[in-house]
């Protein structure tokens, strides 16, 4: 495995895509870190040595990537991914509750900064990146700042025939599928009228791409989800302190009937993965 790989193993896992990492609940001290990136080496490299990296040669499609992160993490984990992945992307941009010109982070206004108002910050930020750099990018990477992402073979799975042929006539959100039990979707949609029209249509149904390791969106899907964030079917801001953002904007792209595809390959593998490589092979 390529050393640019092992050096920031708090931050990654094993994927053929993209992975998500949960924080250990308490951090350690900035003279303990290597010792625990190695422990982690150690305990994750059975999976970690799967990985294999496509070429790096592959210039297109082109991939802007949005990471969501707050002012504590920016000398820590956003500094990580913009010293690692980030670099591969073809723009980088950091969304945060304060300006950061060092890192490249810039200030969503308006929005808390806090765990409760996701769903905010999800609209607030597609809203921006698709304001902005909407005519530059064929596809757009959102992530946390805790998910670790291999651009090579992101770029070439996207160069594949079976996404190539469709980038351009649907709205694609590609990522790791999850299901949300019936328990769960009337416990988050609390407008009666609102779940009872959504039951109608998908009894039982409400799948949803995993923000863990993050999803990649082309302009069709970015387009019309902005379009859609006003819409009483997009679920209002009233309802962030309780809704996952992950599967808020599964909901709202539901009613256009655009849900997530799956993204496993011929072997039925995932390509995006929602634990810590430990957890997903061992």
């Amino acid at each position: 495995m390529p050393s640019r790989m092992r050096r920031w193993l708090c931050l990654a896992a094993v994927a053929l895509i993209a992975i998500h990492v949960n924080a250990h609940a308490s951090m350690p001290k900035h003279n303990r870190r290597r010792d625990a990136c190695t422990e982690d080496y150690q305990q994750s490299n059975v999976a970690l040595n799967l990985i294999q990296v496509s070429s790096s040669d592959v210039v297109l499609p082109r991939i802007l990537c949005f990471v969501n992160t707050i002012s504590p993490n920016h000398a820590t984990k956003a500094q990580a991914i913009k010293d690692t992945w980030g670099k591969r992307c073809d723009k980088l941009v950091f969304l945060s509750n304060v300006t950061d010109n060092t890192l490249g982070a810039v200030a969503i206004a308006d929005v808390p900064s806090d765990h409760s108002h996701l769903w905010q910050k999800h609209k607030a930020s597609m809203q921006y990146i698709w304001n902005l750099y909407r005519h530059d990018f064929d596809w757009f990477y959102k992530a946390d700042d805790d998910a670790y992402v291999i651009m090579e073979n992101l770029r070439a799975y996207l160069r594949s025939p079976e996404i190539v042929m469709q980038q351009d006539v649907v709205p694609l959100q590609l990522g790791h599928r999850f299901r949300l039990t019936d328990n769960l979707t009337e416990y988050y949609v609390r407008d009666k009228h609102l779940l009872e029209e959504y039951q109608q249509r998908w009894p039982h149904w409400w799948v949803f791409n995993s923000g863990g390791p993050g999803v990649v969106m082309n302009s069709l899907f970015m387009r019309l989800a902005v379009q859609s964030f006003p819409l009483w079917t997009c679920l209002s801001d009233e309802y962030s302190q309780t809704l996952p953002d992950d599967a808020a904007i599964a909901f709202c792209m539901a009613w256009h009937r655009v849900f997530p595809p799956s993204t496993r390959d011929l072997s039925g593998r995932e390509r995006w993965h929602a634990n810590h490589p430990r957890k997903t092979c061992l």
